[in-house]
């Protein structure tokens, strides 16, 4: 990975809309969406799966982004209320 790439991976861990994510207690599907824009936009690789909830599990978006081999970054989208188990 060049360091162009590690830059903009710098920029969206630092940008705004993952700055809200973590200040917020549940996510909505535009704020998922957007770092996902960025994500494309900036042609950098990512894995993205939902968990459905249920009554007892809320349900969740994981965002994992490879930096290196070694080196993952993951980020959790919950969408509603409740507990979440990975």
């Amino acid at each position: 990975m060049g360091d162009a790439c590690k830059w903009d991976i710098l920029q969206l861990i630092t940008s705004q809309i993952f700055k809200d994510c973590n200040e917020l207690a549940i996510s909505n599907m535009a704020q998922v969406q957007a770092a996902i824009n960025i994500l494309v936009s900036n042609n950098i690789p990512f894995v993205l799966q939902f968990t459905e909830g249920s009554r007892g599990i809320a349900a969740f978006i994981t965002l994992l982004i490879q930096i290196t081999p070694t080196t993952t970054i993951s980020k959790i989208f919950q969408l509603e209320e409740g507990l979440i188990r990975l």
